[in-house]
């Protein structure tokens, strides 16, 4: 025998699609630019959380909404597991981002570290060899965690003026749980034209899959 309800729910449509869909619309949501979905020309897209550090080529579309392409990102380490992996051996808490921001905003030193970035792609693993070598040389905590945040932001800082130099002045919207990082985004907020979800809206994407599954229900 069919359960009624289950008979119901199974009529329902069915719409696919990513994580990184969900982060994007999140993020699109938070800073109020849904405009940009309904626009002829691409965008670029950061996510930067413990699984990913991916830059992403969005273009709106009437079929899937956007049209995700990842052309650039970090090739090793992902920018949420950098600070986890210090942030752990500093005795933080397990996830470390809150804490270690804090830790950070006791430091009035700018550091400008050495990064690695090369055309769209970065490498994040020096940033903790050299992280782990002034915890050995017994340097503050809260210089270390400065230190760790303005390498990542110097890295994105970077990446985003090669993907502007070839993709051309493309709005830019910064997505993930990294990304509430208050220092990261001092340093990026002086690039012009982009824009960053709210802290609530970084780490979670359920609000941009409700858009998601509204905009495709709609369209269909």
């Amino acid at each position: 025998r069919i359960c009624p309800i289950w008979w119901e729910v199974s009529k329902l449509p069915l719409f696919e699609t990513s994580h990184q869909m969900g982060h994007i619309l999140s993020a699109l949501y938070s800073c109020d630019r849904l405009d940009l979905l309904n626009q002829d020309k691409p965008f670029l897209a950061f996510h930067l959380s413990g699984g990913t550090t991916d830059l992403l080529l969005c273009t709106p579309n009437k079929q899937d909404i956007i049209s995700i392409e990842q052309v650039g990102g970090s090739t090793d380490l992902k920018a949420g597991q950098l600070v986890d992996r210090i942030g752990v051996k500093m005795g933080l808490n397990f996830p470390a981002g809150k804490e270690l921001e804090m830790l950070a905003l006791q430091s009035d030193n700018e550091y400008k570290p050495k990064i690695c970035v090369k055309e769209l792609d970065c490498c994040l693993s020096g940033g903790q060899n050299m992280c782990e070598k002034m915890l050995h040389e017994n340097s503050e905590n809260s210089e270390t965690a400065k230190f760790l945040l303005c390498f990542i932001a110097e890295s994105i800082y970077k990446l985003s003026q090669n993907a502007r130099a070839k993709y051309g002045e493309l709005p830019i919207i910064f997505a993930g749980g990294v990304m509430s990082n208050s220092i990261i985004k001092q340093k990026l907020s002086k690039l012009k034209d982009v824009y960053f979800a709210k802290p609530q809206f970084s780490s979670d994407n359920a609000v941009g899959i409700a858009i998601f599954s509204a905009m495709k229900y709609r369209r269909k």
